[in-house]
């Protein structure tokens, strides 16, 4: 038999994603990818900073295979009143932005300080193109007593920039020196 002479089957159907069940779940923001520069669908030619929020939905919804769901939502990395992300994360940290000074002195909000928080999060399907997809409808304050944790968490491959966190207040207050730099991507 000839090397080459072998076949490939091909899927009888195209395999589908498992989609996080609609409803109120209680999560933890698991990532925060900085996507840099995008263009704007509704305004070619106008580029927008972009970053992507991925939240681990916690408790006994699982998919399949045991592991949590994911579930992402893109904004555009902006806290002026009209933003989504302002909105969101208003109702989420009940109006208290959690910001830092830069070595500029401007006020930032840094996200990789958000990750390993939880909230309460809705889950609406919503149709489209003959496809059904899971979309975060809704992010509210955490209420329980004791907050999840993130579990086996692998970054999605998705093309971006990374972004490294940033230290805690308590991190340089304990002598080490990480200092914010004009390379630092914050809001």
């Amino acid at each position: 038999m000839d090397d080459t002479d072998f076949a490939i089957e091909a899927p009888s159907e195209k395999q589908e994603f498992e989609l996080v069940p609609s409803g109120l779940h209680i999560a933890v923001l698991a990532d925060v990818m900085d996507l840099g520069q995008e263009e704007n669908r509704y305004k070619p030619g106008k580029f927008q900073h972009k970053v992507r929020f991925i939240f681990q939905i916690c408790g006994d919804v699982r998919q399949k295979n045991g592991s949590r769901f994911l579930l992402m939502r893109k904004y555009t990395a902006s806290l002026d009143d009209r933003a989504d992300l302002k909105k969101d994360l208003s109702s989420w940290l009940e109006n208290k932005l959690y910001t830092r000074r830069n070595k500029q002195g401007e006020q930032k909000l840094y996200p990789k300080d958000l990750i390993g928080r939880a909230a309460n999060v809705q889950v609406i399907h919503v149709e489209k193109d003959n496809k059904t997809y899971a979309n975060l409808a809704m992010v509210a304050p955490y209420t329980g007593d004791e907050e999840p944790e993130i579990e086996n968490y692998t970054r999605p491959a998705f093309k971006s920039k990374d972004v490294e966190p940033e230290p805690s207040p308590e991190a340089s207050a304990s002598g080490d020196d990480h200092s914010l730099t004009d390379d630092d991507i914050p809001f």
